[in-house]
């Protein structure tokens, strides 16, 4: 399967954690855990944008924000 650019950038994620952790993911299994990741992108994407009735672009970027800050709070950067 041919990934766009979003999804060659997660693939090589995968790609990443095979190596660090010493995996291996068949060609199927990326596949699904590719999908898997888009579709829950997009649901959550099209999901933020029908609450603050926003088109998706904003919608993307609060959800990215969201996770940013997210992120730094459990790491301890902010409160």
């Amino acid at each position: 399967m041919r990934h766009p650019h979003s999804g060659g950038v997660i693939v090589s994620y995968f790609e990443w954690v095979q190596n660090n952790q010493g995996y291996y993911w068949d060609e199927a299994t990326v596949d699904k855990m590719l999908r898997e990741k888009m579709e829950g992108s997009f649901r959550k994407a099209y999901e933020t944008a029908e609450q603050y009735s926003i088109d998706m672009r904003k919608a993307v970027y609060m959800v990215a924000v969201k996770r940013l800050a997210e992120a730094a709070r459990v790491r301890g950067w902010a409160n």
